[in-house]
Formats: structure tokens, sequence, C-alpha cells
């Protein structure tokens, strides 16, 4: 079955959710969040034609944590507010470098953050069955390496977008005084916890809850033997 006549349906994430705990308007403004970031991803690349709707996205979405951060808890806050400091931090080594953004980091960038709009790994499963998340992900790959050799005004604008809501997020983190760092099993490479655990049964302290299979097979977003 190829990617061009293959179509699924999705059980939209505002289904899972008990919004009685919540503001009245908060369902219907994630659901036009959820209506702009996945109509605008395609089955198959030649659908791709306006990536303009990205903007889009993270402008709603911006306003979306403005509004409700504090009310709304679904999202792994923690895990958001990490990733931003990421983004502004690697980008800002761009910046001093006079290095633009490469079409394949935007990809990566947007690619991340789409998966935490939604949770964490197991509830982006809610939306796309591991074909459908290669559908996508080659998708936005191909739509970004169009104009591979410059970064273009459209790709620009993202970039300013994706800062103005990573700025957000970490300012709004900030307030609320997030613990942001990391645990050891959350971050550990394989080898790491198998070290402390060799370490543990020789009486020093134990490092934690059993290493994660997420943790174990993390994402490099800027490896490029990872895409």
């Amino acid at each position: 079955m190829t990617s061009k006549n293959y179509h699924v349906r999705y059980n939209p994430l505002s289904d899972e959710i008990n919004w009685s705990k919540y503001y009245l308007n908060l369902r219907d403004d994630y659901t036009v969040i959820e209506i702009i970031l996945f109509e605008g991803i395609k089955a198959n690349a030649e659908q791709v034609r306006d990536l303009n709707f990205i903007n889009v996205f993270l402008i709603k979405f911006k306003e979306f944590v403005e509004k409700y951060w504090i009310e709304f808890e679904f999202f792994n806050k923690r895990n958001m507010a990490r990733f931003s400091h990421e983004i502004l931090e690697y980008l800002e080594k761009l910046k001093k470098s006079n290095v633009d953004p490469s079409s394949k980091l935007i990809f990566r960038l947007l690619w991340q953050l789409s998966k935490r709009v939604v949770g964490n790994s197991s509830r982006f499963e809610i939306f796309f069955n591991s074909h459908r998340l290669k559908t996508i992900k080659n998708t936005w790959k191909i739509a970004f390496s169009n104009n591979s050799s410059r970064t273009t005004k459209l790709e620009l604008s993202i970039i300013k977008n994706l800062i103005d809501l990573a700025n957000t997020v970490v300012i709004l983190a900030d307030l609320e005084k997030l613990d942001l760092e990391p645990k050891f099993y959350e971050t550990a490479t394989h080898e790491e916890w198998s070290r402390a655990l060799r370490e543990w049964a020789a009486g020093q302290v134990h490092p934690g809850p059993p290493l994660s299979h997420e943790a174990i097979k993390r994402e490099n977003i800027y490896d490029d033997e990872y895409w």
C-alpha cells in the first residue's frame, strides 16, 4: 500500500481529555490548533503546496499557550520548556556563526514540536500509526528540501514564529518556577544506566526508576544519521 492512496482516520486528542476540568472555551480553542496542524499534514508530498499553515499553527499555538498555560496540564510543560530552551540556544549559536538555519533543521525542530504538542510519544500514536508517522515525516522532509540551497522568506518567518513560541514557553515556565533539570533516568544512555546499576549493586544510591525504552533510543534531532 503506497502513501498516495493511504488514508486513516484518527481519534482527536480532544476526545481523550476531561474537559470538565477546564474553561468552556478551551476545548474550542484547542480544536482549532488540532485542525490547523493536522489538516496541514498531507498524505503525500505532492499535496504540500503552501507551508504557511505552519506559521498559522505557531501563532495560534503561542496564543493558546499564553492563555491556558496554568489551567491546561495535559501537556508535559517541563518537556516543552526544555525543548524551547534547546531551540533558542541552538538558533543563537547559528546566529553568532552568521549561519541561517537549514531547511532540514527547521523541519526537525517542527517535527519535535509537533510531537510535544500532542503530549508525548505514546499520545502521538492516538493520531497516527507507525506507517502514517513515516509518511508524514517523509512528506515534511521533501517539502522542506525543495529549497534546501538557501533559507526562504517563508522559512525565516517560520523560524521567527518558532522563536516567539519558544520564548513564551520559557518565560511562562520561569514564572511558574518549573524545575527543568532532567532526572538521570530521563537522559542516561544505556551504557550510563548499566554503570549506575553496577554502582548501586556495589552499595551506591539507586539511580531511580527503570530506564525507559524511549530514553534508550531517544532521538538526536541534530544527528544526520537519524534521518
